[in-house]
């Protein structure tokens, strides 16, 4: 695509999922990257948090898909946060259960596409390790997904990257403090380097 429309380098951001996805792009396709952002990923594999990710596989395949949308958003908000948006989360559940009821497959194939990224994680880390563009990670400080000292480890993994500490905040940091991860993506994109000063509340 970036072939296609005479575009050279970019700007990538990844978060959650999106941010396995951007990690194995810069494996593979540094050259091709001005900056990366990534929230609420992991660059080593951790044991726990692969067989929760097959839990949830199970979960999708064997029980209702209704347990799977009551569930969700009390693993991905923080305390606050989820206190704020708790009149909507009816609303949100049925949007969600409307929306993946007829296509659950989908939804399990997003959490089997993890198995090579993990794969690639135990067995190609050196590959990571060649990532020299200029890299911040922004984790939650009230994460249970995927907590700040799993996320932490990019940068014993990746040399120029930054981490971003962001108060009381949990999985999903661009929506519960938009501000904050867009005005640090924005700086990181500016700057073209990891020498500013982060927000984090």
């Amino acid at each position: 695509i970036l072939d296609e429309l005479g575009i050279d380098k970019i700007h990538l951001s990844g978060i959650s999922f999106g941010g396995f996805v951007g990690f194995e792009y810069a494996r593979r396709y540094q050259d091709r990257l001005m900056t990366l952002t990534i929230s609420g990923a992991n660059i080593t594999y951790e044991k726990l948090y692969d067989i929760n990710r097959k839990n949830s596989e199970l979960l999708l395949k064997d029980a209702p898909f209704e347990l799977f949308a009551k569930l969700l958003y009390e693993r991905i908000f923080s305390e606050d946060f989820y206190i704020k948006v708790e009149p909507m989360l009816d609303n949100m559940r049925q949007k969600l259960y409307d929306r993946y009821k007829d296509r659950i497959h989908s939804l399990v194939r997003l959490i089997q596409t993890q198995e090579l990224y993990f794969d690639n994680l135990k067995n190609k880390l050196d590959e990571f390790k060649q990532i020299k563009i200029p890299t911040i990670v922004m984790g939650g400080q009230r994460d249970i997904l995927i907590p700040e000292w799993v996320q932490k480890k990019v940068c014993d993994v990746i040399p120029n990257s930054m981490f971003i500490s962001v108060e009381k905040t949990g999985h999903v940091v661009y929506i519960e403090k938009p501000e904050v991860y867009f005005g640090n993506m924005k700086k990181l994109m500016n700057n073209k380097n990891i020498d500013f000063k982060p927000l984090t509340k």
